[in-house]
């Protein structure tokens, strides 16, 4: 029943805009939103499913400049969260805590070429180059011989993303869309262990920070939902 409120207003914009003017004037703004959350809740049951089936992307906000030939396309988004736990070392007080504190951002910018396959329909396709920040500050990892550990590690990436997309839109100004990409990440990671000594007894000892380079692969499948809107 709720599936099918939902789909009726959709299907009923559809209809009413089933006529298309092909010589309508570009509007070159479009602005996006990651739009998978708010769909999750209609089509899914549990949490664990949901997650698997609509994944999200990392950009929840997108703008493109469009021209009659081509797109130039902007994405950013990012996460933050800190969390508090009750301390578990040796020696720690009743109501001791430590935090975590985790960060994201990711940001992209490209161009897509798109072509026409229907009144509706549109695929495109181009070329991103992304930059995406991470940190994980851990108060806490674990305690041994005497020292408390704790973990702060900062990663940075910069790749290329080659991607395929479709576009269905729903009214002249408001269309649906979803991609796929396959990320080409080189990154560095930064790590930086500060031990605490847990007594007096134990004699302080300098932090210690490792380097090391990586390469990723990531491949996003097609399966988040993104709603954009023409200025």
């Amino acid at each position: 029943m709720i599936k099918t409120i939902v789909l009726l207003p959709l299907l009923a914009m559809t209809a009413a805009f089933a006529q298309t003017d092909e010589t309508a004037p570009i509007h070159r703004h479009e602005v996006g939103v990651d739009a998978t959350l708010f769909l999750r809740q209609f089509f899914t049951r549990q949490d664990a499913d949901a997650a698997f089936l609509f994944p999200t992307s990392p950009y929840l906000f997108s703008y493109r400049y469009k021209t009659r030939c081509f797109n130039l396309r902007f994405g950013a988004g990012g996460s933050f969260s800190e969390s508090e736990y009750p301390a578990s070392w040796f020696g720690s007080l009743p109501d001791e805590i430590y935090k975590r504190m985790r960060s994201s951002l990711d940001l992209r910018v490209g161009a897509e070429i798109f072509q026409q396959v229907g009144p509706r329909w549109q695929v495109f396709q181009g070329l991103d180059i992304r930059a995406h920040w991470a940190r994980d500050n851990n108060g806490f990892t674990f305690s041994n011989a005497g020292y408390r550990n704790a973990r702060d590690m900062r990663t940075e990436e910069l790749g290329l993303a080659p991607l395929f997309g479709v576009r269905f839109r729903v009214t002249p100004r408001f269309s649906i869309l979803t991609e796929m990409s396959v990320a080409l990440a080189w990154g560095e990671s930064n790590v930086s262990e500060v031990r605490t000594p847990l007594t007096e007894e134990q004699p302080p000892v300098e932090d210690e920070t490792s380097r090391t380079r990586h390469f990723n692969t990531v491949y996003q499948p097609p399966l988040f939902v993104a709603a954009v809107f023409d200025l």
